[in-house]
């Protein structure tokens, strides 16, 4: 009994002793008698550590990591001030609170970044940077500040909302087809500002960039809304816009609804701004658009370039499609040729047409000869 009692006795001592020194260490760490890096090699925890008063910074420089210093109450702000970098950081905190933060991250973080959030998010963030009016920063700002229009825009806000996209979900869900499963993406939404508002060049650049579909081809007339994003965009005053999507592969020849392709909006349009429309119909051209083609009522391409009761249509754009190849005497389904359409409203296109070897085709009667009697010549 006495020597277990002994025992007893002995162990309580060393116990005593240990924690004496481990005391009288803790109470003279300030004064020099062991380091830092001693205290952390010797098992003291950040906890207490922090609570001996020791900075956020001086943990840091001995090596303490930020998922470390982030569990035992440190926060980011703190970790900036330290100087921890974006890399020690993004692990810990993610993408989108390391940008919040005012602090560079590589190029291909950002991208990542900005698709996981929503544009109500992260275009606050983009513009309160540090580094906003910098590249690639500047640059996405001008591109979700642009999509952001397309939500708010009178001409397509909308619709926009009717087909389900939302400016409360991952930007990357732009890029996938209407929620709502018919066939439009956000893309024809984009495009489509070319002709009810101004081009919208760098919102279509990051929507193809992020793998937007370019032929998905919505065939009914809801809204504005039909063919592909090309054709919306042919219908349009922007020349880059269209010749971004044909250098994404969009089909140039598709069938946008009732056979007519992207030539034919574009020569549609082109009664409204010719000038525009001429380019963008050399650019459809160049990409070997078929200027032979017909739509349901078998009229051609030429047919959209003619004037009506209220407008006159372009002699330079009729041209343009003539020195393609486009056939002046095609019929359409009711056997009309281009001419008897602009013998109706368009003198100066008949003239033209029949310089250019037209001939006047198409039905007439006693009390109806546009070609022979009634029409403007």
């Amino acid at each position: 009994m006495q020597k277990e009692l002994d025992s007893y006795r002995a162990r309580m001592q060393a116990m005593q002793e240990d924690l004496a020194k481990l005391a009288n260490a803790h109470s003279t760490v300030g004064k020099g008698k062991r380091t830092l890096q001693e205290l952390k090699d010797g098992g003291y925890t950040v906890q207490m550590l922090k609570n001996d008063g020791y900075s956020l910074k001086e943990l840091k420089d001995v090596g303490y990591s930020a998922a470390e210093l982030e569990h035992n109450g440190f926060t980011l702000e703190g970790m900036v001030g330290a100087g921890f970098s974006s890399e020690e950081l993004l692990p810990v905190f993610g993408g989108f609170r390391v940008l919040e933060a005012g602090l560079k991250i590589p190029e291909a973080v950002l991208w990542e970044t900005v698709l996981d959030n929503d544009l109500d998010s992260v275009l606050p963030a983009l513009k309160s940077h540090p580094q906003a009016s910098e590249p690639p920063i500047a640059q996405l700002i001008v591109q979700l500040s642009e999509i952001l229009e397309v939500f708010t825009n009178r001409h397509s806000s909308s619709s926009v909302k009717v087909f389900g996209y939302s400016t409360q979900e991952p930007i990357r869900n732009l890029a996938r087809r209407s929620p709502t499963g018919e066939p439009v993406t956000f893309l024809h939404f984009v495009a489509d500002q070319s002709y009810g508002g101004p081009a919208k060049d760098a919102a279509v650049e990051f929507l193809l960039k992020m793998g937007a579909k370019v032929n998905v081809a919505h065939r009914g007339v809801r809204f504005s809304v039909y063919g592909t994003p090309l054709s919306q965009a042919a219908r349009g005053k922007s020349v880059k816009m269209v010749q971004s999507l044909l250098n994404a592969k969009a089909a140039v020849d598709i069938n946008c609804g009732g056979g007519k392709t992207p030539l034919f909006w574009a020569a549609k349009e082109s009664r409204l701004h010719p000038n525009v429309s001429s380019d963008i119909i050399q650019v459809l051209l160049e990409a070997g658009a078929d200027v032979t083609k017909k739509d349901q009522f078998g009229n051609t391409v030429l047919f959209q370039v003619i004037g009506n009761h209220y407008k006159k249509g372009s002699v330079e754009v009729a041209q343009k499609l003539l020195e393609a190849k486009a056939d002046v005497n095609a019929m359409n389904n009711d056997g009309q040729t281009a001419v008897y359409a602009a013998a109706l409203h368009d003198s100066d296109m008949r003239k033209f047409l029949e310089k250019e070897g037209g001939k006047c085709m198409g039905r007439e009667t006693a009390n109806f000869k546009p070609c022979t009697g009634f029409g403007k010549k």
